[in-house]
């Protein structure tokens, strides 16, 4: 079975979703998922590195997106912490960034290619929502890479041109076909999407409704 996930390295509700996925595929063992990490951008207009106004504190951001000034921003930071605690993640979003995500995404993709997304993605979400990483930041980007396991020359290559940005420009406009609104996004076995971090235990029925129609197909035929 292959599950597609349409995340944005800058959206804490995918590191949720991410670890909700995890815990839906061990419900389902030994039935066999590949997860393919596919990019999408929240914010594609955020400065990037060395551009004014770039890294500047995510809750300040967010304050000025949704007009509730830091105090609001704050609150609803400490509700998803809270619902990420539930998964056994430590979020300390009052270091995360405010960063422009296309150069992360396009290691994301050189990493699919050498197997390496999975443990990519899951050092950039903690980068992020843990440790207040920038994650624009070549220098921080490649060093990251190194700690998931990619070739740290592979990644400064990467970065220091334009490779795979056709990839992701090319995910990013999947999605919107797809009618995704937003991210974590689900898509089963290429089939309907499902938006946002939904219980592990929704994501585990939807795997193994499709899996049961695709065992009966099979019986059929």
């Amino acid at each position: 079975m292959r599950v597609d996930v349409w995340v944005d390295v800058a959206c804490p509700w995918c590191y949720i979703g991410k670890r909700r996925l995890e815990r839906a595929i061990e419900a389902l063992a030994p039935e066999p998922v590949e997860v393919v990490w596919r990019s999408y951008q929240l914010a594609p207009d955020a400065p990037r590195f060395g551009e004014p106004g770039a890294g500047g504190l995510a809750e300040e951001y967010l304050a000025r997106k949704f007009g509730v000034g830091l105090a609001g921003a704050r609150e609803m930071n400490a509700r998803v912490s809270a619902l990420a605690a539930a998964e056994g993640l430590e979020y300390r979003l009052d270091r995360s960034r405010h960063t422009n995500t296309f150069d992360a995404h396009r290691l994301i993709q050189a990493a699919r290619e050498a197997g390496a997304a999975d443990g990519l993605v899951e050092v950039f979400f903690r980068a992020q929502f843990t440790d207040g990483a920038r994650l624009d930041d070549p220098a921080v980007l490649s060093e990251l890479a190194e700690d998931a396991g990619m070739d740290r020359d592979v990644a400064l290559r990467v970065l220091g041109g334009d490779e795979y940005a056709d990839a992701v420009h090319a995910d990013i406009r999947e999605a919107a076909v797809r009618g995704a609104q937003g991210v974590p996004f689900f898509v089963i076995e290429n089939g309907l999407g499902i938006t946002g971090a939904q219980p592990a235990e929704l994501l585990a029925q939807r795997m193994r409704a499709v899996a049961d129609a695709d065992r009966g197909s099979a019986a059929a035929a």
